[in-house]
């Protein structure tokens, strides 16, 4: 389940395992919404939330390493649409 989607990177909400930071992950962002193309890719864990918080699930941010190319069209529409701005986690 992703929260947070930007321009080169997301935040990925897991009750499962969490990657280490430096780990390379593969990952398909799948959306409820049919017509976007899954983003999917590798990446780089950049950080991770061991556990949920009041306002945050438990989970790991992703810095985009490589995007299939389907998924750079999803990506960008997402981008125009929403004007995603840059999160640094304080933990």
């Amino acid at each position: 389940r992703t929260v947070n989607i930007g321009r080169g990177g997301a935040f990925i909400a897991s009750d499962q395992t969490l990657p280490s930071v430096n780990d390379h992950v593969e990952f398909r962002i799948e959306f409820d919404n049919k017509d976007l193309h899954p983003i999917e890719g590798t990446g780089l864990c950049r950080w991770v939330r061991e556990k949920k918080d009041q306002n945050s699930p438990k989970g790991f941010g992703i810095e985009f390493l490589q995007l299939a190319k389907e998924s750079s069209h999803t990506l960008q529409m997402l981008i125009d649409a929403n004007s995603p701005i840059a999160h640094i986690p304080k933990d």
